[in-house]
């Protein structure tokens, strides 16, 4: 009977080969599931992030790092207007374009920090969910094995935040229903194998919606709150474990 793998979900009938990485099996019939979906995944995934809280620390460490990396680039900035003397004349030709350059250098920095932490969570909350033990060494890791398709989603990522901002009243939805689609791209990108991990993680978005409306929801909520400070450190992980639940088990 053919396996489908609970770490890449594809199917394999290459056992040995899977069990040797750490990954689990269940049995795949059509659509069977785990006969642990008697609960909601919204209930799964809350009960998975109250046992494995060290998926908080990639946060964590996400949020040190932007502090630091933020507080490099206002020195810098800092320094610029002290050299120029703050001379309103001096300042605003030359500070607006070395301040917009900055700012875009600071903002892409930041991407970066956020998909590889992301991507790290992600990794970990994989694991979590198979109950194989994982560390941050081995999760960045098979993070760097990814690093080219995982600036990909950060670039796309940008072009739609930038987008966005120039739509009025709605803005801040299409910024929401992105954030939810990103990390759906990142949870398939690190739990399925194949080149279409956009097309894929707009798919997997897509059939959460019109498949299990509770998932999303709370996916929905989860997002909205993971773009609050600290309170992201719980709302960001237990995010990415809906999103790993739901495409295990789709």
């Amino acid at each position: 009977m053919p396996k489908k793998c609970a770490s890449c979900a594809n199917h394999t009938n290459n056992a040995p080969y899977v069990v040797k990485r750490g990954a689990r099996f269940y049995e795949s019939l059509g659509s069977a599931q785990p006969s642990s979906t008697h609960k909601s995944r919204a209930e799964r995934a809350l009960k998975i992030l109250g046992s494995n809280l060290g998926l908080v620390l990639p946060i964590l460490l996400l949020f040190i790092a932007q502090i630091l990396v933020g507080g490099f680039f206002a020195l810098v900035l800092l320094a610029f207007g002290i050299h120029l003397g703050f001379h309103p004349f001096t300042v605003f030709p030359y500070g607006f374009v070395v301040g917009s350059t900055l700012g875009i250098i600071a903002a892409l920095a930041m991407g970066i920090l956020t998909a590889i932490f992301v991507s790290i969570l992600v990794v970990e909350a994989r694991n979590a969910v198979m109950g194989v033990p994982y560390t941050i060494g081995e999760a960045w890791k098979e993070v760097k094995g990814k690093v080219e398709p995982v600036f990909v989603v950060v670039v796309v990522g940008a072009i739609l935040f930038a987008l966005w901002s120039f739509v009025p009243f709605i803005g801040f939805l299409l910024d929401l229903f992105t954030m939810m689609y990103l990390i759906m791209v990142f949870c398939v990108l690190f739990s399925q194998t194949g080149p279409h991990y956009l097309s894929t993680g707009f798919n997997k978005l897509i059939q959460m919606a019109s498949k299990d409306a509770l998932t999303f929801v709370a996916l929905f909520i989860a997002s909205a709150l993971s773009l609050i400070p600290i309170i992201d450190l719980l709302a960001l992980p237990y995010a990415v474990l809906l999103c790993v639940l739901f495409i295990r088990e789709s």
